[in-house]
């Protein structure tokens, strides 16, 4: 009778430690009567088949209990069907790991005292060290999976089912184990077959789970390149408005330049129109350089030279591109303006040393080839080489290069990197 109470309360307590695990980690909880009326079902079951059935039955009952149990709390926190199941193959795991630490802690602790200690009392101590061992592992799971999102985040059924291979047979071998620790007879052999079959199956899911993680992985990548993209292409955008600003501002003061032209000469006031006039063109020479008749290139050359200017970079320039592109002048801003920033960022931690950036932009019959080479630090051969071979930048470059199907190549000789591509057939 004390036992059976005993091992009611026990599970009792894992009751309220899958509410409590649930609740930590699930978004939303249903009030169902029907379901707590499950669980006390379960409970009184669980009372009742330990007071009237054989002891060697008991395993086999706690572990389908165990099971309902889990699911019935599952369900209350609108978990799907897969979750629910795999759910139910790892906390059972769980349990049995439990189990098992307590049997080792137990034969460690007091192997020598246990001749000499009552069977109730030996029996309420394994269930109270079962228990103690479950709180520690339900809080730190709860600790682990404490966002709310968690288990919301949608697994597709089969990942789920291919997890579920590693806690079936973890729990096919720890319930042998716990067996045999309390030497209750099994068919050894039906127990290897689970476990070998289990084995095979947990390594066909192993190479299931590589395959999903390394198309996730490069999913991932190519929405990092898309991103990075993107970001240049609202760069560019904005580098665009304030080029229409500059127009405007441009406009407002020739119309205003105008106006005192107009006055001057209205007055007949030759000498200092002419005055005036040199004065305004050569304010209007330093504002931009001319490279090339694509204006949005030849903005995006004015903006980078500018910055390199400030950094005290200087830039040669050997630029010629015809009109007639069939490329969209956009790819050729973005990639020069990447290749750019590239560049002054290398120049920029030279600390003082060479510092300087040749830009080779021309046309080879129906190519076009950019080359853009700069001084560097020799020793970011080294430190630098995983980023520069792995950077979101060139894989950017490299991508919308090869899209448009070109070819990209960087190297370096002595202290200079070279970048070079060549984009075939873009001019009629």
């Amino acid at each position: 009778m004390e036992d059976a109470l005993l091992r009611n309360i026990s599970l009792i307590m894992y009751v309220f430690l899958l509410d409590y695990f649930f609740s930590g980690v699930a978004v939303k909880k249903s009030k169902t009567f029907l379901i707590n009326l499950i669980i006390c079902t379960i409970i009184l079951f669980n009372f009742l088949s330990n007071l009237f059935l054989q002891f060697e039955y008991l395993p086999y009952i706690n572990i389908f209990l165990s099971l309902f149990v889990i699911a019935s709390i599952a369900k209350k926190y609108f978990l799907s069907d897969s979750e629910i199941f795999f759910w139910m193959l790892f906390l059972l795991a769980v349990n049995f790991i439990c189990e098992s630490v307590s049997v080792k802690l137990i034969q460690l602790v007091i192997l020598n005292q246990l001749e000499n200690i009552n069977t109730h009392y030996s029996i309420l101590f394994s269930t109270s060290l079962t228990l103690l061992i479950e709180i520690l592992f339900f809080f730190g799971m709860r600790l682990f999976l404490s966002r709310k999102e968690t288990l919301h985040n949608q697994i597709n059924t089969i990942s789920l089912l291919t997890m579920s291979s590693i806690p079936i047979i973890s729990s096919i071998i720890l319930f042998g184990f716990l067996m045999s620790e309390v030497n209750m007879a099994i068919n050894r052999r039906i127990i290897d077959v689970f476990i070998t079959m289990g084995i095979v199956i947990m390594n066909i899911c192993v190479l299931y789970l590589y395959h999903s993680i390394s198309f996730h992985q490069a999913y991932i990548n190519r929405i990092s390149l898309e991103k990075k993209a993107l970001e240049s292409e609202i760069k560019y955008v904005e580098e665009i408005k304030k080029s229409q600003e500059n127009l405007k501002q441009i406009r407002h003061d020739l119309r205003n330049h105008f106006l005192v032209l107009s006055g001057l000469l209205e007055n007949e006031d030759i000498s200092s129109a002419k005055k005036y006039l040199r004065k305004t063109m050569k304010q209007q020479e330093t504002i931009t350089d001319f490279y090339t008749s694509d204006p949005i290139l030849n903005y995006i050359l004015n903006e980078k030279l500018t910055i390199a200017e400030q950094s005290e970079i200087q830039v040669n320039t050997s630029i010629f591109i015809s009109e007639n592109v069939k490329i969209d002048h956009d790819i050729i801003a973005i990639i020069v303006g990447n290749l750019m920033d590239n560049a002054i960022e290398a120049c920029t931690r030279n600390n003082g040393k060479g510092k300087d950036i040749t830009v080779i932009i021309k046309q080879f019959k129906s190519d076009l080839f950019i080359e853009i080479n700069n001084a560097y630090l020799v020793n970011e051969r080294y430190t630098r080489k995983e980023r520069q071979s792995a950077g979101i930048g060139i894989k950017s470059i490299r991508s919308l290069v090869e899209k448009n199907g070109g070819i990209y190549h960087s190297w370096t000789e002595a202290d200079r990197y070279f970048a070079s591509i060549v984009l075939f057939d873009v001019y009629e």
